[in-house]
């Protein structure tokens, strides 16, 4: 019978001497004694501030890659043939020589953007020339950096729908030298749409298009702030296709910080609506509450401060009310936060179960400013743990809550549970600060984010008309229809006086895709008309 051989467990020996040579701006040559084992060394590891650089099977390694002028620590291990590793070596400190090429590569010319979606877009551009050779590229949205491709195109993920981005490119070589910015290239996603059918079953909305807030039931100020109807024409804002009314918006809200109160109870203005909201929470109806908002500004407070633009109250069995949960903005960076709590008043045990006392939940993501954003927000309105919240801006996931408490239990309250769209806040920069609300809605469904296609009669291909509202500048609209009254087979769209462009843009292609560049299409067809 044959004894198996035991198995090799020592290590090879620590190697020393680790020296380093060729010193160069970007690469350097490290060597070393070698080390010894009981069997055999097989290789080294080599490690550069911590992390493996080389795994070489004699006593030296060719390190490429490096920055000029950076000192770098290197340590070396041994290997053998059963995969046991010496200890580290004694570290070395190598600094590169500071680089001789100080000319930065020419700029980056001819960005653009193809493969659009509402989510994401490709970047491509010309190559960029150096005097030794570019090594890569830096890709900025809105100025901060996005991408670090090695070649001239960069795949930009995790986007905004209907969002007006802006996109440069600097080119790097070896040195660190980096090119100027290229031309700013400025591309607006393109938007969700909603699933058709679409049946809402809207409970109450308004547009505010009375001139007046009458359709909601309070208005609450304190401090120096007001809620009051205006113009868009007068407010200077963009223009808007209603998609409550399909037809322009004129008037919309303005919500209004003056200045600060000067007491303990902040400068804010809260309009409420209570009847649909309130038999909604009684009876544990899952709601949505949809509005759309314009920030012209970005907002930001100081460490004191707070702000917050929606919220649901509830009042207590004793019909006191406070806010259970409210919306609002972090301190800097146009971010979101969602708060259990924010007056710490809340009922005692939650939101979910086993907690008690505030709660804080905050999404990464900006709310875009100078552009209308669109807000919706479902609830599961419940006084035990099992109720819900979903935000979305934009038709994208914000905030998802379950299994947690929206208001208080109902024990035969008049007035249980009402929503406010609200600006209010303290320490806010800039002051005044102001938020436009337009085209608000309780519902049984999701409401349109966007476009909606209402075709009259088009299963039978006769005449209809098409509504395309969004506020962006950028839409593609495809005419995919046969005409009944030509004889050479052609398609074709006539579009109505009012179009914002010429009967002959449209052209007799099939599939024709045009820019639109004003806030509203609308086209009457021989056909129906569909979005891409």
């Amino acid at each position: 019978m044959t004894t198996p051989p035991l198995a090799d467990t020592t290590a090879p020996t620590t190697p020393s001497g680790v020296a380093a040579s060729a010193l160069t701006s970007s690469s350097l040559t490290l060597s070393w004694s070698p080390a010894t084992d009981n069997v055999g060394v097989t290789g080294y590891r080599v490690y550069r501030n911590g992390t493996l650089a080389a795994s070489p099977s004699a006593t030296s390694a060719s390190i490429t890659g490096l920055s000029a002028a950076t000192t770098y620590s290197f340590t070396v291990s041994a290997v053998d043939a059963a995969g046991n590793a010496s200890a580290l070596s004694a570290p070395l400190s190598a600094t590169t020589a500071a680089s001789s090429d100080t000319t930065a590569p020419t700029t980056p010319t001819g960005l653009a953007a193809s493969a659009l979606t509402a989510t994401s877009l490709t970047l491509s551009w010309s190559p960029a020339t150096d005097n030794v050779g570019v090594t890569g590229y830096r890709v900025y949205r809105n100025g901060t950096l996005a991408a670090s491709p090695s070649g001239t195109s960069a795949s930009i993920t995790g986007l905004l729908a209907s969002v007006l981005y802006s996109f440069t490119v600097s080119a790097v070589d070896a040195a660190g030298n980096a090119s100027a910015s290229s031309a700013p290239l400025s591309v607006t996603t393109l938007p969700l749409l909603p699933p058709p059918p679409y049946d809402p079953q809207v409970q109450w909305q308004t547009g505010m298009e009375t001139g007046d807030l009458s359709q909601w039931s309070e208005k609450v100020n304190t401090g120096n702030a007001d809620s009051a109807a205006v113009t868009i024409a007068s407010a200077g804002i963009p223009a808007r296709m209603s998609t409550l009314f399909n037809s322009p918006s004129a008037w919309v809200m303005k919500q209004s910080v003056i200045r600060p109160s000067g007491v303990l109870e902040a400068s804010g203005t809260r309009m409420a609506r209570y009847p649909e909201i309130n038999a909604l929470a009684k009876a544990g109806t899952t709601f949505y509450y949809s509005w759309w908002d314009f920030f012209p500004t970005a907002l930001s407070y100081d460490a004191s401060g707070w702000y917050n633009h929606w919220q649901i109250e509830s009042n207590d069995a004793s019909n006191t009310g406070t806010p259970v949960w409210a919306l609002g903005f972090n301190r800097s960076g146009n971010t979101m936060w969602l708060g259990w709590g924010p007056t710490a008043s809340v009922p005692v045990q939650g939101p979910h179960v086993g907690e008690s006392g505030d709660r804080t939940y905050t999404s990464p993501i900006a709310v875009p400013v100078g552009q209308w954003v669109f807000f919706e927000v479902m609830i599961t309105p419940r006084g035990d743990f099992t109720g819900a919240l979903k935000v979305w801006m934009n038709g994208q996931v914000l905030f998802d809550l379950s299994s947690i408490k929206t208001q208080f239990p109902y024990v035969g309250q008049s007035l249980l549970t009402w929503i406010t769209n609200n600006n209010y806040g303290t320490g806010l920069t800039p002051t005044p600060f102001v938020h436009y609300v337009d085209d608000v809605s309780v519902s049984l469904g999701r409401m349109p984010c966007g476009m909606r296609i209402l075709p009259i009669n088009s299963r039978n291909a006769r005449p209809g008309r098409a509504f395309v509202p969004w506020p962006s500048s950028s839409l593609f609209v495809k005419i995919s229809q046969s005409s009944s009254n030509r004889t050479d087979g052609r398609r074709h769209c006539e579009p109505a006086t009012d179009a914002p462009w010429d009967s002959d843009q449209f052209g007799p292609d099939s599939g024709y895709r045009q820019p639109r560049p004003a806030h509203l299409f609308l086209a009457r067809c021989t056909g129906q008309c569909e979005l891409l």
